[in-house]
This record gives C-alpha cells, structure tokens and sequence, in this order.
C-alpha cells in the first residue's frame, strides 16, 4: 500500500496513510515520503486461513466495535477522502464508519478467509456489502469472492 501511495502522482492525488497503531511501517512511510496519521482504532476482526478465532480477539472486537465505528466515522469526516483504501479484511469495523459518512471503499484482500463457513460468509458478505471494489492478491483469494 505504501508503494503504491508513493508511486502517486503527487500533483494529481492527495495521500494519506492511516494507521490504527503506531510501529516501524511509519518509518518505511517516512522513507517514502508518505504522509501519515496514526488514529488509534482497537476493532478488528482478526480472523482467517492462518489466523485462528480466539476468544481475546472476539472480545476486542465487541469492545472496541462502536468505539471504532465512530473513530472512523469522526476522521473521515474531518479529512473528507474523495477515497478509501482499505488495505486488510479484519477492518469491517472502520468500512462501517466510513460507508456511514458515504465515502467509497476500495477494498485490497490479501488474506483467504477462514474454514468456519458460518463465519467466512458472514466476513465476505460484508466486505461484499461495504465496498465499491474489491481488489484481490491472487485467484485463490479471488475464488472465495466470486464464490463467497
């Protein structure tokens, strides 16, 4: 994601890169000349082929799902995007707020969902629902949003 901001025509785009937390991507952004902010956001839904449900991730969360929506909610307001571009599938939470304010949704997935069918189809299903697009990394990834 931070190459592609980079590699932007910065007379033509406006970039920023938000992130829920800070750590060392903010230097490799620094590096690359890619604005960013860092709005503290707790809400994920962590949960895919290599990334198994536990029941600390479920109550993050749930805790944090509201408190989220409405941090998303709050700063797309205030930066007032043309764009999204999400760069994950664990942030249904933000996608929420953001559909809220009526920003579109670029959504890359670079994770396969997981085995619970339940689950995957309610995770695809809203992905499905939030965005406007959806960018995939691979035709296996591509299968489960054709199919999902």
């Amino acid at each position: 994601m931070l190459q592609m901001l980079a590699s932007l025509n910065k007379k033509e785009y406006e970039t920023l890169a938000i992130f829920t937390e800070s750590g060392p991507i903010l230097e490799f952004a620094k590096k690359l000349n890619v604005p960013t902010k860092v709005v503290l956001m707790k809400s994920a839904f962590c949960y895919g082929a290599y990334v198994s449900l536990t029941i600390r991730s479920l109550w993050k969360f749930f805790r944090y799902y509201y408190q989220t929506i409405s941090a998303s909610k709050k700063i797309i307001k205030q930066l007032q995007p043309d764009i999204v571009h999400l760069n994950t599938s664990v942030l249904i939470p933000h996608a929420i707020g953001i559909k809220k304010v009526g920003i579109p949704i670029l959504w890359h997935i670079r994770e396969a969902p997981g085995k619970n069918k339940i689950i995957r189809r309610w995770q695809i299903g809203m992905i499905k629902k939030l965005s406007n697009g959806i960018v995939v990394t691979s035709n296996y990834v591509k299968n489960y949003y054709e199919s999902g």
